[in-house]
């Protein structure tokens, strides 16, 4: 039997719950439930756990597993809770891309296409839509690239802090600035 059978027998055989546990390790702690429902999770089980703190209700439909959450816990779930096509975006992706630290407060995601409303911790900036080389992963996150993550902060930045953040997202080879300047 091959590794990779082994490991998908493995997982089959779990609990809901453990199944629930496996799909956290490798999402900072977060899971939908669309995702405990393919796991087996009926809403009153969903219900239950969240009654006995097993699972934290963060957003619609967005949990925690157990009371801990990783660094990048917040930032997941905005995204996912936000829907289909969301991205981190603005303060929340410079300080994933490490160009500025993280800050506490609202995460900013950015929804091309569709209306959406702000949730509470969640700022969501509209768009009409965003070119595909604005998007990328980063941590297994959809994300705004980096040169479009300094663009986002342009507007929201004072001059000071939007030079720092640059110059770091230069400093790591993340973008590169033309400076000559043509007459």
């Amino acid at each position: 039997m091959t590794r990779h059978l082994a490991v998908g027998l493995e997982c089959h055989e779990m609990s809901p719950d453990g199944r629930v546990l496996a799909l956290a390790r490798r999402s900072d702690g977060i899971v939908t439930s669309a995702q405990l429902a393919e796991v087996g999770m009926s809403p009153t089980a969903i219900a239950h756990r969240v009654a006995t703190g097993w699972l934290v209700r963060w957003h619609r439909g967005v949990f925690l597993v157990g009371p801990h959450e990783a660094p990048l816990s917040r930032a997941r779930a905005a995204v996912l809770a936000v829907g289909e096509g969301a991205v981190l975006s603005h303060l929340a992706a410079a300080a994933l891309w490490e160009f500025l630290a993280p800050r506490p407060g609202v995460i900013d995601v950015t929804l091309p296409g569709r209306s959406a409303r702000n949730r509470a911790g969640i700022r969501v900036h509209r768009v009409r839509d965003l070119h595909p080389a604005d998007v990328t992963r980063r941590r297994d996150l959809p994300v705004t690239s980096p040169a479009r993550t300094l663009l986002d902060l342009a507007a929201h930045l004072s001059p000071r802090d939007l030079a720092r953040a640059t110059e770091e997202a230069e400093v790591q080879r993340r973008v590169r600035l033309n400076t000559a300047c043509s007459s």
